[in-house]
């Protein structure tokens, strides 16, 4: 026999063993195939289940002085680090999310209410006002002090120091009302807008001329103990939480509302507008960050480039508090908008929702819906739901059982304070 040459028999063997391997390897294969079915079956029921969502579960509750009174957001306000609570009339306490551990807490002024005018019927009471810069760091308190209003800042609960500004005098009659009857008119609004660097933009917007129609904003830019800048013009001013941008409107007397939006400057205590658009003439502008602004109808509005517009059937919703980012909503669908460039995800909610929200890195998105019920006489569930970029539901906090005004969440979502009447503030976390 030649090498390597093959006999009968030896081919017959071989061919009986090369049989034999192929039916163990059958085997083998409907063992992966049983194994793929199985591990299939479990992603999908895992998928199913993350599709649904993780639920917030309770992990705190701490005193808040009255959920009700607008400061802070109904006592309440959510930061890059952690969460305000107003625990008391005047006491404010700095919690850190993760750990909820006290970090800080300052006691402001009491108004001080001789001589003050702008506690009004039917608008919200002015005696005193809060807020915070985006980070958490800077915190600023307004209180009434007879005819001023004083100006307090913190900075990581250390005292900056207070100014008193005189507030502008309001005319004491409104038109057509008794002359027994002290009826302070014409105060539109105050506001306290703080930056991440914790200048503090404080507005008052009131009109001087109650017969006439027509507006003036009064603002001052504060650090610390000083004023750095003020400013009187006509019209009603609106800053953006970075300082950078203003939204304003005038009426005149030939052109009817006139709304405008511009980059401000701040120069030898002036504040000037530079950049000046106009922007369409029905639609209210809320300034975002760098020469940006989110119209009320779904449109973006930029300084130096081009708007964009998202179509008929869009509400503008909240903004990050960088500016950065802003939530538009049309019936089920709610979209995360990149304001600087209008690219945007979006998320089907499960029903019609009433309000949304967005965390400060743009991942994600909150929304607060009521799910619809068959039988009418049940009370709806409410529900606030996480929902991840692009689209994805992270966790569900049904709320309906709670008498609640307001919440705030953490930077990533995964805390949600709420401000409930007589329970306080609840943090729920998944």
């Amino acid at each position: 026999m030649k090498e390597h040459e093959v006999s009968d028999a030896d081919r017959s063997s071989a061919n009986h063993y090369a049989i034999a391997p192929s039916r163990d390897q059958a085997a083998m294969v409907l063992n992966v195939i049983s194994v793929l079915l199985v591990t299939t079956a479990l992603f999908l029921f895992c998928g199913r289940v993350a599709a649904e969502g993780d639920e917030y579960r309770f992990v705190g509750n701490y005193q808040l002085y009255d959920s009700n009174h607008g400061v802070l957001s109904y006592g309440l306000k959510g930061t890059l680090s952690g969460f305000i609570v107003r625990e008391q009339e005047n006491v404010f306490v700095f919690r850190d999310w993760e750990t909820q551990q006290e970090q800080w807490r300052v006691t402001s002024a009491r108004p001080d209410m001789a001589g003050w005018v702008y506690s009004l019927p039917f608008v919200p009471d002015y005696s005193w006002l809060a807020e915070a810069s985006p980070d958490g760091h800077v915190l600023a308190v307004m209180t009434a002090a007879g005819s001023q209003a004083m100006i307090q800042t913190w900075r990581d609960g250390k005292d900056l120091g207070k100014v008193l500004i005189p507030m502008p005098r309001l005319p004491k009659q409104a038109p057509g009302e008794q002359e027994d009857v002290k009826v302070y008119t014409g105060l539109s609004k105050v506001m306290l807008t703080v930056t991440p660097g914790g200048r503090c933009f404080f507005t008052v917007n009131y009109d001087p001329f109650p017969n006439k129609v027509g507006f003036k904003t009064y603002t001052a830019v504060i650090e610390g103990n000083r004023v750095i800048a003020s400013d009187l013009r006509d019209g009603d001013v609106t800053y953006s939480t970075d300082g950078s941008t203003v939204a304003y409107y005038r009426l005149a007397a030939k052109e009817g509302v006139i709304r405008k939006l511009a980059r401000i400057v701040i120069h030898d205590g002036d504040i000037n507008f530079n950049n000046t658009i106009t922007t369409h003439w029905d639609d209210q502008v809320f300034p975002a960050a760098d020469g940006i602004a989110m119209g009320s109808w779904g449109k973006i509005y930029r300084v130096s480039r081009k708007h964009t517009d998202f179509g008929e059937g869009w509400n503008s919703g909240v903004m990050s508090s960088d500016g950065h980012f802003g939530v538009i909503s049309q019936s089920r669908r709610m979209r995360l908008v990149t304001l600087a460039t209008g690219e945007y995800w979006e998320a089907i909610v499960p029903d019609t929702n009433w309000t949304g929200d967005l965390t400060e890195d743009g991942q994600n998105l909150i929304v607060c819906y009521e799910e619809s019920q068959d039988d009418a006489e049940k009370d709806a569930k409410q529900y606030i739901a996480v929902y991840h970029r692009p689209g994805h539901l992270l966790a569900t906090l049904q709320v309906d059982q709670y008498d609640w005004s307001t919440y705030c969440l953490s930077p990533d979502g995964r805390f949600i304070a709420l401000a409930v009447d007589e329970k306080g503030c609840m943090l729920f976390r998944y």
